[in-house]
């Protein structure tokens, strides 16, 4: 991404300023969720919707060739882009959830998800846990921490949603929010987290693990 103010090029994975007079700065993360209309109103009053026209951005080519004056990792990503092979032996275009904690990722792909679901894991020196949202390809990360406990969490059935059930009894939906139990009313804090696919998050995170 490029911003028209200061003309510095920035990286839709980390946030952090490549090259121009911003470079070194870093973009504050906002979780988003992907899902259809629906999926994202159920139970929310007062969203709002933009129409694709109220956007300002440009369509341009896409850029498969190397752009080394854009600084190591754009050139990294345009190698990805040119069909090498990233590293760990998974196919480039695996779709998973990427996720930073600490100072450590892990790419989990879609696939592990579907089969297990819920995987509660430990990365970067954070107990997380990660959900796909009722069998979609939409999947999410949380700290396993509330209140200085570590939850130990399970996959239940919940008004018919997937959902977490921590050893204390409160139930967690797929949005991380306590709906039933002790802690009703909680947030879990969402990690650092994309859906992507394998061979643009190895690029920009060399050092990734794979779940």
């Amino acid at each position: 991404m490029q911003d028209r103010e200061t003309g510095s090029t920035w990286s839709h994975y980390t946030g952090e300023a490549l090259d121009g007079p911003m470079k070194g700065k870093r973009l504050e993360f906002v979780r988003v969720e992907r899902g259809t209309l629906a999926e994202l109103t159920e139970g929310r009053d007062g969203v709002q919707t933009v129409e694709r026209s109220q956007l300002h951005w440009k369509r341009k080519p896409q850029v498969v060739g190397k752009r080394s004056d854009k600084g190591e990792l754009r050139d990294d990503f345009a190698k990805s882009l040119d069909g090498a092979t990233p590293k760990a032996g998974l196919p480039p275009h695996t779709h998973g959830l990427g996720v930073a904690a600490g100072s450590a990722q892990r790419f989990y792909s879609l696939e592990k998800l579907y089969a297990d679901e819920l995987i509660a894991d430990e990365l970067g020196g954070v107990p997380v846990v990660v959900l796909l949202h009722d069998g979609s390809s939409t999947a999410a990360a949380y700290s396993r921490c509330v209140a200085g406990t570590t939850l130990a969490l399970s996959v239940v059935q919940h008004d018919g949603e997937t959902a977490m059930k921590d050893q204390e009894g409160t139930v967690w939906d797929a949005r991380g929010k306590g709906v039933a139990g002790p802690r009703a009313g909680s947030q879990l804090t969402s990690v650092r987290s994309m859906i992507t696919d394998w061979y643009g998050w190895a690029a920009f995170n060399p050092d990734t693990t794979v779940k």
